[in-house]
């Protein structure tokens, strides 16, 4: 019995649980970005040289900053 309760203390505090700590953390990193791009795929930011409501982007910042 004191060997399945060392082996398991083992891997709870040993690489087997930091590694898989690790691979969770670093997997939630990658599919976060993918899943919350895939909800929304035009936020809302117009291409460079359109011209929305008659006015280019260097219009708008000209209003802006007056």
């Amino acid at each position: 019995m004191f060997n399945g309760v060392k082996s398991l203390k083992e891997f709870c505090c040993g690489k087997g649980l930091r590694l898989s700590l690790i691979a969770v953390i670093l997997g939630i990193m990658v599919l976060a970005p993918m899943v919350s791009a895939a909800k929304n795929p035009n936020s809302g930011v117009l291409p460079v040289d359109s011209t929305p409501f008659g006015k280019t982007y260097a219009d708008w910042s000209a209003e802006w900053w007056r």
